[in-house]
């Protein structure tokens, strides 16, 4: 695929806004609230709301009753236009769509996870066409075809609402272990969660000696302390990751979806300490540098939970594995990682399906960084477009 196959793609938003069916949302919560804002500014209907039958309990969403898929079926019949509103990996709910595919007219519309400008960053043929060379030059930056084809068939999808563009996936794992050297001695997990993947990390790199794991949510960082105490080489850090040294509104809610913006009005918002790379990696900090100096108090050595932050310095030899999935702070992150990219080279697994841009940017932005190259794109089951990993060894 290119660039101007996509633009002969139809576009969801505008399919939706010629259609005459009733268009039903299948599912409630935050990616619902963004479908119906965006449905509302372009003036398309939505018929209903319904929910999986057996998920059903008296409520509204939006102003309209929740219904059971049954109910909704019996009212509009199989002549309808579903749109998924919600996101699962799991094998039971994909099979589900499947089969409502096989009745209706289904599409499992793309809107930004994180975003300042839902309008403004919701992938469109505008969208794309404003950022053409920038798209152009990312897509030529991935190492394998199968990369480069999973980077067009992502847009394919964002642009179209249309899950078969979806179909080229991986396990996690086995991403994992093909796409990284073997002699990692030393990871940084951000977005550690619970300490699935340093579970991980811990068994694919049999040279891994230190696994520092950041994790900003306080419910979910508690699972991670259990699992760290199992383990003498992790150290679980209650903090997330960013661009300098300070403290983030953090929107709780001991999930995934857990992130440093209160993008769901429906989350609790916390404070939570804020620490960089560069920092766990002891090349900032200083106290000279302003964006890790005197405005944020710290020193070169940062006690965090009981901990020197800087525990996995370049005083612990080896390979450095820098994985983000911090829920739209990527680029922060990384910009937090500066010295530690220059310096070090790390590997690298960073989400890019968090923000609109992260796609073609994030890779831009690491280009420098890696001139000989060497970027993979692999992506791990689930429905929408979520899952998505830029691989760097």
């Amino acid at each position: 695929m290119t660039f101007d196959d996509l633009l002969r793609l139809m576009p969801l938003w505008e399919r939706l806004a010629d259609e005459r069916r009733p268009i039903l949302l299948y599912g409630t919560g935050n990616g619902a609230d963004k479908i119906l804002d965006i449905m509302a500014r372009r003036s398309i209907p939505c018929a209903g709301v319904f929910a999986s039958d057996g998920f059903i309990r008296e409520r509204d969403f939006r102003g309209m009753r929740v219904t059971s898929y049954s109910d909704a079926v019996e009212r509009f019949g199989g002549d309808a236009v579903i749109l998924v509103a919600f996101g699962s990996p799991r094998d039971e709910v994909l099979s589900f769509i499947d089969a409502l595919s096989a009745r209706h007219t289904v599409f499992v519309p793309d809107v930004p996870l994180f975003c300042d400008d839902l309008d403004g960053e919701l992938f469109t043929r505008e969208y794309a066409l404003a950022h053409r060379a920038e798209i152009e030059r990312a897509a030529s930056l991935f190492a394998d075809d199968g990369s480069r084809e999973l980077f067009w068939e992502t847009l394919a999808y964002r642009l179209t609402g249309e899950a078969k563009y979806l179909s080229r996936t991986e396990a996690f794992a086995a991403s994992v272990a093909s796409c990284l050297p073997r002699d990692v001695s030393r990871v940084i997990d951000g977005g550690a969660f619970t300490g699935d993947t340093a579970k991980l990390f811990a068994s694919v790199f049999p040279e891994a000696r230190r696994i520092v794991c950041a994790e900003p949510d306080a419910r979910t960082f508690r699972r991670l302390e259990d699992f760290a105490a199992t383990d003498e080489r992790v150290t679980a850090l209650n903090v997330s990751l960013g661009a300098s040294v300070g403290t983030d509104a953090f929107a709780s809610s001991a999930s995934r979806a857990s992130a440093t913006e209160a993008q769901n009005r429906r989350q609790r918002t916390v404070e939570v300490r804020r620490v960089t790379v560069d920092l766990l990696t002891g090349r900032g900090g200083s106290g000279d540098e302003p964006e890790y100096g005197a405005a944020a108090g710290e020193g070169r050595l940062l006690a965090v939970n009981g901990c020197d932050a800087s525990v996995c310095s370049e005083r612990c030899q080896g390979k450095l594995l820098l994985k983000l999935d911090v829920e739209g702070a990527e680029r922060a992150a990384l910009e937090g990682a500066r010295l530690t990219l220059e310096a070090e080279r790390p590997a690298l697994a960073v989400a890019l399906y968090h923000r609109t841009a992260d796609i073609f940017a994030l890779p831009l932005l690491l280009a420098g960084y890696y001139p000989e190259g060497g970027f993979r794109l692999r992506r791990a089951r689930c429905l929408p477009g979520w899952e998505l990993t830029l691989f760097v060894g």
